[in-house]
């Protein structure tokens, strides 16, 4: 099964389809200076996450830009980010440690778009395949790392979660 990393950056009114351009070039140069990669908008390539996100979906009128974060402009999910298949851990600290680096990486990209006046909050969820049960969090996007930690168990997975991030 496939890990996820997406969700939905949730924009204030009066948004302007330049701003939202300009926006996305942003959010590709920082991905990129962290080594991962951001597929935005209509360029995601996994369809399914368009269909969570039509049920997990956060109440607003506005535009919103959607995006999954991946580890290489070649991947078409966050399995090198999220779910580790390289990395053998000798224990679960040394789990938590390169997952913890991987989170600190999108909470990075993320940051760039929540410190801006125009953006209201953004959705980020986590999901291995197609789930319909989701962990409900919310948390300042520099705690979101370790926010999420604090969510993974022993087995060595990322459950499913659904976080609501603000500056």
């Amino acid at each position: 099964m496939s890990y996820f990393a997406f969700g939905e950056i949730v924009l204030r009114a009066g948004i302007s389809d330049t701003w939202l351009v300009d926006l996305s070039f942003e959010l590709e140069v920082h991905s990129l200076r962290e080594r991962i990669f951001i597929q935005l908008g209509p360029g995601i390539k996994q369809k399914l996450v368009f269909e969570i996100l039509n049920e997990q979906r956060w109440p607003s009128k506005e535009k919103t830009l959607p995006f999954l974060f991946t580890s290489s402009p070649l991947d078409d999910t966050s399995d090198e980010l999220i779910d580790l298949p390289d990395l053998v851990p000798q224990n679960h600290a040394e789990w938590t440690d390169v997952l913890e680096k991987n989170l600190g990486k999108i909470a990075k990209v993320l940051s760039v778009a929540l410190s801006l006046k125009e953006v209201e909050l953004i959705t980020l969820i986590f999901s291995e395949g197609y789930d319909t049960t989701y962990d409900f969090a919310e948390a300042h996007i520099d705690a979101m790392p370790k926010t999420v930690i604090r969510k993974c168990g022993a087995d060595y997975e990322v459950p499913s979660l659904k976080l609501v991030l603000k500056n």
